[in-house]
């Protein structure tokens, strides 16, 4: 469900509210001028957003955008083929492109690439129009015989392939992309007016609520595990209500398991972990509180109640060994497994602390310290359980 989440929004949302816009007579009231003025605005807010963030790839998209734009307006119609072929490779570019930044020469050459291109296809449109045309209508296959064809063959291979990064990498940045392309490609095809223009600032718009989700990730979610982070945890504290229980949670001997076995299978066991408390029930929500620590808030639940829950996650943790991955284990998972793909088992389990809201004027912050002091008590009294 996330994964489709990530690839459909923002982008497949704005293509259908653009959609919409174009085919109802909502199209009718607007001008070249406003249309203008907002492309501008939203191309100038995502490129600083991009700059700050030093993603090449985004800015590189928006010059792409711009450019094109600049080229329907200026150029003769009759070097449109050619244009839009420039523009399917630059595509195929960017889909392709090693995220580097571009505070270095390399970024900075790169991006230097879409205005080079548009200066040279200024100046030299005529004659390298008259001298491709003739290569661009040849080809030995039916299906890209034309110039717009192979144009469209190349936009095409572009998507797929950046539908292919986002699989990998199912980022809101990664499946913003798949639609700017598209919406790029198509724009370059479409009869040059209003709709070009609006599809080109609703990939900039997309690319720009992409960058702002980012931003919120970076600020609010634990990169190695997934989870919540702690300053997602305090925003979570001023929603609480009178009735709520917090629960503390800490990996028993983690110093000593990554002192063993190196910080690599550490942080394998904390995304284990993680993903096991991500599961609980009784309506928890999980955070990481940082380090081996991690916090679970139960909104309308008190202790005894959360303490079931909470005993739940314990025993599902230690009932199952976890297994270190041998460094000649395959990648992929083989149909008859090996012997010697077999890794160590190592039995990980926790220590609970869980406390609840009483007295009147108890912050959240008090009862998370509450629930912190019973999870020392877990761990004087051996470890492996659930105190209050």
């Amino acid at each position: 469900m996330q994964l489709f989440l990530n690839a459909f929004l923002p982008g497949g949302l704005t293509v259908i509210v653009l959609a919409v816009l174009i085919a109802t007579p909502l199209a009718t009231y607007l001008t070249h001028f406003t249309v203008d003025m907002a492309a501008a605005g939203i191309v100038i807010g995502t490129a600083a957003l991009a700059w700050r963030f030093d993603r090449s790839r985004i800015v590189y998209t928006l010059l792409l955008l711009v450019f094109t734009d600049l080229a329907d307006r200026h150029l003769p119609g009759t070097q449109r083929p050619l244009t839009t072929l420039l523009l399917a490779g630059n595509l195929l570019l960017v889909s392709g492109l090693i995220e580097r930044g571009m505070h270095t020469m390399r970024g900075a050459l790169l991006l230097a690439l879409p205005g080079l291109q548009s200066v040279i296809a200024s100046a030299f449109a005529a004659p390298i129009g008259l001298w491709l045309m003739p290569v661009l209508h040849w080809s030995p296959l039916p299906v890209i015989s034309t110039g717009p064809h192979a144009a469209l063959l190349l936009g095409i291979v572009a998507v797929l392939i950046q539908i292919g990064r986002f699989l990998r990498s199912p980022t809101p940045v990664e499946g913003s992309l798949i639609w700017a392309l598209s919406a790029c490609l198509a724009a370059g095809f479409l009869p040059i007016g209003l709709t070009t223009t609006l599809l080109r600032a609703g990939a900039a718009l997309t690319l720009c609520v992409a960058l702002i989700e980012m931003s919120y990730t970076l600020a609010y979610r634990d990169e190695l595990t997934g989870l919540p982070g702690r300053r997602a945890l305090m925003e979570h504290f001023r929603r609480l209500g009178n009735r709520y229980s917090i629960a503390m949670i800490d990996i028993d001997f983690f110093k000593k398991l990554n002192d063993r076995y190196g910080h690599d299978v550490g942080d394998q066991v904390l995304r284990m972990v993680a993903q096991r408390l991500r599961c609980c029930g009784g309506g928890g929500r999980t955070y990481r509180y940082g380090g081996e620590e991690f916090c679970v808030v139960f909104n309308r639940s008190d202790r005894t109640a959360s303490q079931l829950h909470l005993e739940e996650l314990r025993k599902a943790i230690a009932d199952k060994p976890f297994m270190i991955r041998q460094k000649s284990r395959p990648k992929k998972k083989p149909k008859v497994p090996r012997k010697t793909d077999t890794g160590t088992a190592l039995k990980v389990t926790v220590s609970i602390g869980v406390a609840e809201s009483g007295a009147a004027g108890k912050t959240p912050e008090e009862v998370m310290k509450a629930a912190d002091k019973a999870l020392y008590r877990a761990k004087d009294g051996g470890r492996n359980q659930v105190c209050i």
